[in-house]
C-alpha cells in the first residue's frame, strides 16, 4: 500500500526522496520502496520522518495491509470417513 499521506506531506514541504532517506538512514531506492509500500516503514523510521517534516506523527502515518499467503500448491485432505 504506498504511502500517500508520506508523500503528499513530503512534496508539499519541498523534500526529496535523497533527503528523507538520509533521515532514516538508509538508500534513496530503499527508501522509494518504503514510500510505495513494499517495505515496511517501522515505528522508530516513522517517528523520525515526522520530527524532519515537522508534522504530527498521525499526518504522515499509515498502516501497512495486512499480507495474507495462501498456499495453494499441496492441498492436504483429511478424510476420516470408513470405507
Amino acid at each position: 500500500m504506498q504511502k500517500e499521506k508520506l508523500r503528499t506531506v513530503r512534496k508539499m514541504k519541498g523534500f526529496t526522496q535523497q533527503q528523507m532517506a538520509e533521515v532514516i538512514p538508509t538508500d534513496v531506492s530503499n527508501y522509494s520502496r518504503k514510500e510505495s509500500g513494499d517495505v515496511r516503514i517501522v515505528k522508530d523510521e516513522w517517528d523520525k520522518l515526522a520530527r524532519f517534516l515537522d508534522v504530527p506523527f498521525e499526518d504522515i502515518y499509515e498502516e501497512d495491509e495486512p499480507a495474507v499467503i495462501i498456499n495453494n500448491d499441496h492441498p492436504v485432505f483429511n478424510d476420516r470417513s470408513s470405507s
